[in-house]
């Protein structure tokens, strides 16, 4: 069976980070842009790249990357609540974060001990 040009970089993306030596977990919260009024959890989310809150969605990418080859591959993501919601739940957002890596600690100290953010990361929770 042969695989599609992505699967199998995917593959062997996959193999070459399990294999890395230097690894480490990157966390990165991301706003996705999206209107509408159905959507779960819409809200104003920090957007790095304009430099401000704006409307839409946000989620947390967990990534594994191998320092030695510049590599990072997408371990999973999680939708971040609104603040109705996260205010619901008697949480923030350093609640959140904190809970939902928590939740996965074992799994990712079992692929690495160290951890990385995104420089606007800790903006965005002040």
């Amino acid at each position: 069976m042969k695989l599609s040009t992505g699967l199998r970089s995917t593959a062997l993306s996959s193999a070459s980070i399990s294999q890395a030596k230097e690894k480490a977990i990157a966390i990165d919260p991301s706003y996705i842009p999206k209107s509408g009024k159905k959507t779960p959890w819409i809200g104003y989310f920090w957007s790095g790249c304009a430099g401000e809150y704006k409307r839409g969605l946000e989620i947390m990418g967990i990534g594994v990357i191998d320092i030695d080859n510049h590599e990072c591959m997408t371990l999973g993501s999680i939708q971040t609540p609104d603040c109705k919601t996260l205010d619901n739940m008697g949480k923030n957002l350093v609640d959140w974060y904190s809970s939902y890596l928590i939740s996965r600690k074992d799994k990712l100290q079992s692929i690495s001990e160290r951890w990385l953010q995104t420089h606007s990361f800790p903006r965005k929770l002040s």
